[in-house]
């Protein structure tokens, strides 16, 4: 506890990002790596139907949404052009 608070407060490692996301939240998420995201993705642009955000391949969030919530984009232009915001999560 006593290190995380002293790299929180000097802003060392992951705090020095202007949104870290804490270790415990990260842990929580299911992560897609460059490795294993060419396995797990098509190469579309996916967006969630009900938030309006969408996803490139290799974004956390890509491969997790539900089938019936999915709406596919050829690029990310044309789900900007649809109203879709890029997920915050995306790099």
């Amino acid at each position: 506890m006593m290190a995380r608070a002293e790299a929180r407060t000097a802003k060392h490692g992951l705090w020095a990002d202007a949104h870290p996301i804490p270790p415990w939240a990260w842990r929580k998420e299911k992560h897609v790596t460059p490795a294993t995201a060419s396995a797990t993705t098509d190469g579309e642009v996916h967006g969630t139907r009900k938030t309006r955000v969408y996803h490139l391949p290799g974004c956390p969030g890509y491969a997790q949404m539900k089938p019936t919530n999915r709406v596919r984009f050829a690029t990310e232009a044309e789900a900007q052009h649809a109203g879709y915001r890029k997920a915050k999560n995306c790099p």
